[in-house]
């Protein structure tokens, strides 16, 4: 569809010449395929492919987790239970709801909330 509404098909010419490049490299490679010429591994040496060790990316891995549970300990309590939070809750509701109950901006430490 035009912006003015009237229907209108896509430039053929436009796409044409894509379609003729996509064609001629297509049977180009077909042709070398026939020719047993190309084997699909030929530019392994010359891209972007690095060697990775298993073992070392295995330690590397146990590292990384190992400083996850080091980071998980430091926040946890007693056989493993996250410490408590540091403020007092029950206040901050009682204030809270006194705030709420005056309709007034609240302040202290619900103001944060």
């Amino acid at each position: 569809m035009l912006p003015s509404g009237n229907w209108a098909a896509h430039d053929p010419e436009y796409y044409q010449k894509f379609y003729k490049k996509w064609q001629a490299e297509y049977n180009a490679h077909v042709r070398m395929l026939e020719k047993k010429a190309v084997k699909g591994f030929e530019g392994a040496d010359t891209d972007d492919t690095q060697e990775v060790d298993a073992a070392k990316e295995m330690e590397k891995a146990k590292r990384e987790i190992k400083e996850r549970e080091d980071k998980k300990a430091l926040t946890e309590g007693d056989k493993g239970a996250p410490h408590a939070p540091r403020m007092n809750v029950q206040v901050c509701v009682f204030k809270l709801r006194s705030c709420i109950s005056m309709l007034r901006e609240p302040t202290g430490c619900e103001a944060g909330w």
